[in-house]
């Protein structure tokens, strides 16, 4: 795990739970042999991908450098955006 602390911004949606979308953890796990999910959680401890299954960000590696954040934030963005127009 490691945290990200992005400048105010426009490009990541804001946590529905608190309002932030600046201070992130990045998080990967192996889920296969040649496979780990990367996502970001709220600081406050919010994961939309948590029990939505195909929406983290895959890489053989799995590490959370810059790029795959970079990736596990769209993937935020997009979870989150869909909630909003399903709901």
């Amino acid at each position: 795990m490691i945290e990200y602390q992005l400048k105010d911004n426009d490009f990541v949606v804001k946590c529905p739970k608190c309002g932030n979308n600046t201070k992130f953890k990045a998080r990967s796990q192996q889920v296969a042999e040649d496979n780990c999910e990367v996502w970001v959680e709220c600081d406050c401890g919010y994961d939309p991908t948590d029990e939505k299954i195909g929406y983290r960000y895959e890489d053989v590696w799995g590490g959370v450098h810059e790029d795959n954040v970079r990736m596990a934030l769209e993937c935020w963005n997009y979870v989150i955006n869909e909630g909003s127009i399903s709901d």
